[in-house]
Formats: structure tokens, C-alpha cells, sequence
């Protein structure tokens, strides 16, 4: 019956690991029950525990029913954890059902029901509650493996040496039972089984964090090894993941966002928080459980952050947001009863990064007529719950709930939202029902002044995405994805010869692999094997519409020294950028305007001596985002922010298009990025104030958004600088 009523529910109705889980809580249960009245009429142990293993091929069966209407493509993986979590959980049953049968317990029914529940609750309370992991391996159930949005799940040593235990326990309880039954001596083989599995346990449990059941800070501070402790973190990290130069950057920035949200919120954090970046994602999914994920484990003792090295600059404030939401959350699991304002708050607060904002998402979503006012209202509002945040599309859930919360702050200020949040009592908050403060929300954003152009084609993009519930297959990564993902860790720590081999292997096991077969090419050039990018990167018509082919294309053939080739690509593929992506602009136009320099191409491709490049290029008369770029690219901030101060003021100059005005907006914001690396504080608040005028001037809002942004984290270091003074 439990398999027939998962066949509607997607995901459970897949074979994998979340059935398996449920069939296996189900069958430990049903299984125990069961046994206990077959022993009670005089049945013997062995039987019985063939009979209840012989069971499961009923729900087995089932599941691979609904295949029909729910492919299941990983049935090798399926049938795996249907042997690790069901058949291993009825063995445990029957074993804990014989064993009190044989001691003859009073209602040895309620008792077994009473030991399974206990199990199957304090042993993740434990794991999740006591340690900084996201994984619990659990006798009863099985065990969740990770966060349930991760598409790769992270299967790690641990659980097979877990469930191993599990058959141990089983086969302690059968032992037990026949020692009691047979009156046998410690001298007997049945006592000498059970001598020897006890101490197997012992072992086990002893060697728990060495066998992967349970992370410790421990543990992960021997992995990252590397520490900086400022004024609000404790930061933990693997100095491979970062260049000279970056943890300063980081560290910086980390402070400024503190600040930032702590005034927004008007809450302080008491503790310092604990910060885990973790070099790959094979190694954050063998410690904690999530490969890719940034999380926020709010319940544990002390704040803390565990992420991905090269994510946190898009999405460090998000993951704070949480830490400072614990403080106004919920006693004990210091969170809220709705999951849509959890990652609705953090979602309104993260800083801007040029692109469109949740509320422009749903602005040009609703201007253009995709979702009507009733809709949308009760779509919201369902997906402030769990279920409705979980089951939407990931996109379209952050992106509402981020812009409801973002238009609460504006109109209410911080107050009455953290009155709401814990218990989502708006009623109480605000004197308004959730209904009308989202149609509040959806008169807001239909009466926006300003929808970002980059909005729409944006949201239409992501909100296409499929949740985990709609997707086929929804946890089989193939091969070449495996591989490709492989490849983005080793560049992570920046190991371009390893990389290379698994995104060969990648495009081995499909060559129609995309990101793969680009990627492949991008490396080779780095590493200056032009003729193999050539192979790898042959022109067709598909891969030719995307925009990071025809880059690569036109390098290859500037530095074949096809020059007015190479002009014409480039020219072709900024006539397909939009208007708004001008980094992605500017480099093409850097490119462009050296096409007939082999030398720079080669050295813009492969980045080798950048400094070289740089006094290559030092007394060049080129237009001013040319200057700038190669000297950002060269590294050599204080050059480049003293080259940008000795030009003439561009602004104050005639322009011929709103693209060239653009882009020497875009060369300022660069230039306050220049200075603020160079530590000259000043002049990069004074080039991120012209950039956000420049912006301002020609509607590029987003981009404006993120000088001001930039301009306000300028201005705090100099606050900071003259606190440290005055003292």
C-alpha cells in the first residue's frame, strides 16, 4: 500500500533514495509488527526474516510500475538503496522483534514501536542538531543523504559502513535471542558471535567521525586549515582556492556586509560566526553532506556558513541574511514556520551584482502579462509554506518571496517584519492579512517607474527551469556531467592540467556536451594548444549561436593572425550582446581593437605574464575601457588606478552613442575597483560616484544600483579608517 500511494507524489515515486527511505521507515515498522505475532504462534527467527525480505519484492515491484508514468533512469542506484535502506531495515526489525519476544516482554508491540520511533527521531536530532553536517544515517529509515534541492547527491563511504553497522546490530539481536533460547554458555560459538559483534560496534562507534557518520568542526578545521579571525568572523578556508591578495579582498567584504545588514535589520549577530569555504565541491560533499549548495545550519549553537569557495561573491550576504535572521527566528530551531519568508528575507537582501532584482523579475513577469493579479496573490502566498516553497520552481520562488519581503521592508521598514517572522503571524504584524499585503506587493510592481530591460528575457530564462519535483530522472548525473563538474573544482584550485584531462574525458563520453566542449576549448587556449582548441572547437551551426563559441572562434583566428576574421567575429558578437552586459561588451572591444596584435591576443587568452602585458601596452593611445581593461587584467591596480586619475575626464566630453557613454561608465566603475584594490580609498569613491551619475543618466539601473552599492562599501572603509585614527 506505501508503494501505491508514493506512485502520485513525484519524486517519492521514483526508485531512489528518497522512496527508498520512506519504504524503509514503513517496512522496519510493518516488518517488526509483523514478526512479533508469526514468533509469538512459534515461527522460527530464520523464517520469519526471509519471509518479511521476501516482502519487500512487492513494493519493489510497484515502483518499477510506476516507471511507466515516472522514469526512474538510475535503476542500478534505485535498486542499491532499495537493498541498503528497506531490506536491511526489515532484517534490523525482525532481529529487535525476535529478540524481545524472546525475553518476553509485556505489549512487546508498543515497545518495539516505542524503540523504532526513538531511533528514528533522536539519532538525526544528534547528527543535525549537535554536528555541522546536512547528512543522517539512520538504522531505521536509512538516512537523508543531504539537502533535498542538491541534484547531485553526495553518497559517501560512510553510509555502506553505516548500514553495515545496522546488519551488525541485527545480527547482535538474532545472537542474543538464541543465546537466552538455548541457555548458552559465554564459552559457546553463539556467545563468541555476539562477543565478536559487540566489539565490532564498539569499533565502530569509537572510529564514528573516521568512518564518516558524524562531522565535527574538528574534523573540518583539519581540512581547511588556513584561518583569519576579524572583528565578527572566524573564517576557515584552503589557501588553494585563492590568489594572492583574494582573503583580504574577501575578508573586507565580509565585514562591509555585516555592517551593511545589521543596519538594515537594526540586529547585531552576538557571536563570532563561523565561516567554511571549502576549495571543491567533492570535498564540501564528503564533510557536509551538499556539494554545491550554500547553507546555514540556524539551529546549531553557533552561527556559521559553509560554501563553495568560488560562490562567495554571489551569495555570501544571502547565507549572512540567515545568521542575523536566527536572532528574531524561532525558539530552539531559531528559523520561521515559512520557508518562503526564511529565503525571501535573505533574498531582498542581497547586495546588488549588475543584474536584474527580484522585483524587476516579477515587475516585467507581471507587465507582461504572464501572470494576472489572482494568480500571482495566491501563488505567493502558497509558496510561503514549505511545501509550496519547495514544490515551485526554485527561480520563481526566491524571485517572489525575495521581492515581496524587499517591498515589506520599503513600506514597513524591519520592525513588523521580524514581529511576523517567527511565527508568520502578519495579522499581528502588520494589522493586515497576508492576503492583502501580497496584493499590496502586486500594485507595487505594477506601478514600478522602472523594470530593468534585462528583466524579462532574464526571468523568462530562469523561471523555464524545472524544480527537482518536475524533472525526470531528477538525481541521475551522467558521466560527462561528473566529469565536467570534476573540472570546475580543479580550476577552483586553479590545477588547469587536471582540468583538462576530466574535460577531455568529458567530451569523450559526448562530444554534444556544450559547456564541456567550450570549456575544453577555453583551457586548451589558456595552456597555448591552439591547434587542439581548433579540433575541439569545429564550427557547426549549433554551437555557433552561442555567444562564448564566438569568442572563442574569433580568438583562434586572431591569433592565427587573421586579423580582419578575427574583426568581423568580434564585431558580430557585439552586435548580439545586449546593451546592458557591458564587461562582456568591453572585453570583445579590448579583443577587437588588438585583433592584428597576435602577441596580445595570445597573452589576453592565455594569461601568462600580465604584467608584461601591461607595459606592453602602457603608452597605447586606445579608447579609455581598452586602458583600463588591460590594466585590470595585468593586475597592477596602482597603475592602472593612477593611468585612470591621469585621464582626462571623459565624462565631461561628447559622445556619439549612449554605447560609448556606457561604456566609459563602465570604465569608471573599473577604476574604483582599480583604486580600491590599490588601497586609494578616496579616488575610488570619487570614480564609483561619477559611475553611478553615468549610469544614472542613460538608464542603467542595475548597473547604477551596484556603483551605489560599491560607492557604500567605499565609504564605510573610510568611516573605519577614521575610527582607527581618532583612537
Amino acid at each position: 500500500m506505501t508503494a501505491i500511494a508514493l506512485w502520485p507524489v513525484p519524486l517519492l515515486n521514483a526508485l531512489h533514495v528518497e522512496s527508498a527511505a520512506v519504504l524503509a521507515l514503513v517496512g522496519f515498522f510493518v516488518a517488526g509488527v509483523s514478526s512479533i505475532a508469526h514468533l509469538r504462534r512459534g515461527f522460527r527467527p530464520a523464517p520469519v526474516v526471509l519471509v518479511q525480505v521476501f516482502l519487500l519484492l512487492v513494493p519493489l515491484l510497484l515502483l518499477l510500475i510506476a516507471r511507466l508514468w515516472a522514469p526512474s533512469c538510475s535503476i542500478a542506484t534505485g535498486l542499491m538503496f532499495f537493498g541498503l535502506f528497506p531490506v536491511i531495515s526489515v532484517v534490523l526489525a525482525a532481529g529487535l522483534a525476535s529478540f524481545m519476544n524472546t525475553l518476553k516482554v509485556k505489549r512487546p508491540t508498543v515497545m518495539f514501536v516505542g524503540v523504532g520511533v526513538a531511533i528514528s527521531v533522536l539519532t538525526p536530532i544528534y547528527d543535525l542538531g549537535l554536528h555541522p553536517q546536512l547528512y543522517t544515517y539512520n538504522h531505521v529509515f536509512g538516512g537523508v543523504l543531504g539537502p533535498i534541492y542538491d541534484e547531485e547527491l553526495a553518497i559517501r563511504p560512510g553510509l555502506f559502513a553505516f548500514r553495515l553497522m545496522t546488519l551488525v546490530w541485527a545480527t547482535l539481536l538474532f545472537l542474543a535471542s538464541a543465546m537466552i533460547r538455548c541457555r548458552a554458555g559465554f564459552g559457546s560459538p553463539i556467545a563468541a558471535g555476539a562477543v565478536a559483534a559487540t566489539a565490532a560496534l564498539a569499533i565502530g562507534y569509537l572510529h564514528s567521525d573516521e568512518l564518516g557518520w558524524n562531522t565535527t568542526h574538528d574534523l573540518l578545521q583539519k581540512q581547511l586549515i588556513s584561518t583569519r579571525i576579524t572583528e565578527h568572523f572566524e573564517i576557515h578556508y584552503d589557501e588553494r582556492a585563492f590568489l594572492p591578495g583574494d582573503v583580504g579582498r574577501l575578508v573586507s567584504e565580509m565585514e562591509f556586509r555585516y555592517a551593511w545588514i545589521s543596519r538594515r535589520l537594526d540586529t547585531a549577530v552576538p557571536d563570532k560566526i563561523l565561516v567554511y569555504l571549502y576549495p571543491t565541491a567533492q570535498l564540501k560533499g564528503r564533510l557536509t553532506g551538499s556539494r554545491y549548495s550554500s547553507v546555514t545550519p540556524i539551529w546549531l549553537p553557533r552561527p556559521q556558513i559553509h560554501m563553495l569557495a568560488r560562490r562567495v561573491d554571489e551569495s555570501f550576504d544571502h547565507e549572512l541574511v540567515h545568521v542575523f535572521s536566527r536572532e528574531f527566528g524561532l525558539p530552539l530551531i531559531r528559523a520561521s514556520l515559512s520557508v518562503g519568508l526564511v529565503e525571501g528575507l535573505a533574498s531582498a537582501l542581497e547586495s546588488p551584482d549588475g543584474r536584474p532584482s527580484a522585483r524587476d523579475l516579477m515587475a516585467a513577469t507581471i507587465m507582461s502579462g504572464d501572470r494576472d493579479s489572482s494568480g500571482t496573490v495566491n501563488d505567493v502566498v502558497a509558496g510561503l509554506s514549505a511545501f509550496g516553497f519547495w514544490t515551485g520552481r526554485g527561480a520563481v520562488s526566491y524571485a517572489a518571496s525575495g521581492s515581496l519581503v524587499d517591498y515589506l521592508l520599503r513600506a514597513y521598514g524591519a520592525g513588523p517584519l521580524k514581529a511576523a517572522y517567527a511565527t508568520s503571524d502578519f495579522e499581528r504584524a502588520y494589522g493586515r492579512t497576508i492576503e492583502e499585503l501580497v496584493g499590496e506587493w502586486y500594485h507595487d510592481l505594477r506601478s514600478a517607474e522602472y523594470v530593468s530591460a534585462a528583466a524579462l528575457p532574464t526571468a523568462q530564462r530562469l523561471f523555464s527551469i524545472p524544480s527537482l519535483f518536475e524533472m525526470e530522472c531528477p538525481h541521475e548525473v551522467p558521466g560527462y556531467v561528473s566529469a565536467y563538474r570534476e573540472a570546475s573544482d580543479y580550476l577552483s584550485v586553479y590545477d588547469t592540467t587536471s582540468a583538462l584531462s576530466s574535460l577531455q574525458q568529458a567530451v569523450a563520453l559526448n562530444g554534444e556536451y556544450l559547456p564541456a566542449v567550450l570549456r575544453l576549448g577555453a583551457v586548451q587556449m589558456r595552456k597555448g594548444q591552439w591547434d587542439e582548441a581548433r579540433q575541439i572547437l569545429s564550427h557547426d551551426s549549433t554551437r555557433a549561436a552561442y555567444p562564448t563559441f564566438q569568442l572563442l572562434e574569433a580568438d583562434l583566428a586572431a591569433v592565427g593572425g587573421q586579423a580582419d576574421a578575427a574583426s568581423r567575429l568580434y564585431t558580430t558578437l557585439l552586435d548580439s550582446l545586449p546593451g546592458y552586459a557591458l564587461e562582456a561588451r568591453a572585453a570583445v572591444l579590448l579583443r577587437n581593437h588588438y585583433a592584428s596584435r597576435v602577441d596580445i591576443v595570445r597573452s589576453l587568452v592565455a594569461q601568462p605574464d600580465l604584467a608584461g602585458l601591461h607595459r606592453a601596452l602602457a603608452g597605447d593611445p586606445a579608447a579609455p575601457t581598452v586602458r583600463l581593461v588591460s590594466n585590470l587584467r595585468a593586475n597592477r591596480y596602482h597603475d592602472a588606478c593612477e593611468a585612470g586619475l591621469a585621464e582626462p575626464h571623459y565624462l565631461e566630453a561628447g559622445f556619439s552613442s549612449n554605447e560609448e557613454f556606457a561604456l566609459t561608465a563602465q570604465h569608471l566603475s573599473w577604476l574604483g575597483e582599480a583604486c580600491e584594490a590599490a588601497e586609494n580609498i578616496r579616488e575610488a569613491e570619487r570614480a564609483y560616484s561619477r559611475a553611478a551619475k553615468a549610469y544614472a543618466s542613460i538608464g542603467l539601473m542595475d548597473h547604477w544600483r551596484l556603483a551605489i552599492d560599491r560607492q557604500e562599501r567605499v565609504r564605510w572603509k573610510l568611516s573605519r579608517e577614521a575610527g582607527r585614527r581618532s583612537n
